[in-house]
C-alpha cells in the first residue's frame, strides 16, 4: 500500500530532483512499498526517495501524520523504514539492487 502524499500519480512524468550535471554511480532499481524507485550507488535510500518525490517514510504512531528525513545522520528516527524485517534508518541505509523497503514504525 503506497502512503497518501507520499509520491506523484501514476499519470504523472516520474520525479526526478536530482542534479543533472552531478556524476553518479550505476543506477540501481529498488521499491519502496511496491513503488519502483531509481537510486545511484553511493545515494541513501532516504535520498533516492527524496528525488523520486517520495518525502512520506512513515506516518506518525499517535496522529498518523506523514514522517520524512530529518537530520539526515541517523539520530532523530523520523526516516525509519522497514529492510528485510528489519527497522533501519533511510538516511544510513545504502541503496542496493533488488532492495524492498516498507514504510517505517517506531512503535
Amino acid at each position: 500500500m503506497v502512503m497518501a502524499g507520499s509520491q506523484s500519480t501514476a499519470a504523472e512524468t516520474p520525479v526526478d530532483l536530482r542534479e543533472a550535471a552531478i556524476e553518479r554511480g550505476p543506477a540501481l532499481a529498488f521499491t519502496f512499498d511496491g513503488v519502483p524507485v531509481r537510486g545511484f550507488a553511493g545515494e541513501s535510500v532516504a535520498a533516492a526517495l527524496l528525488a523520486a518525490g517520495i518525502t512520506a517514510l512513515r506516518r506518525s504512531p499517535r496522529g498518523g501524520a506523514p514522517r520524512g528525513a530529518f537530520c539526515w545522520m541517523g539520530v532523530c528516527q523520523e526516516c525509519t523504514v522497514v529492510v528485510d524485517g528489519q527497522r533501519r534508518p533511510a538516511c544510513r541505509m545504502p541503496v542496493a539492487a533488488g532492495l524492498v523497503v516498507l514504510p517505517g514504525t517506531i512503535a
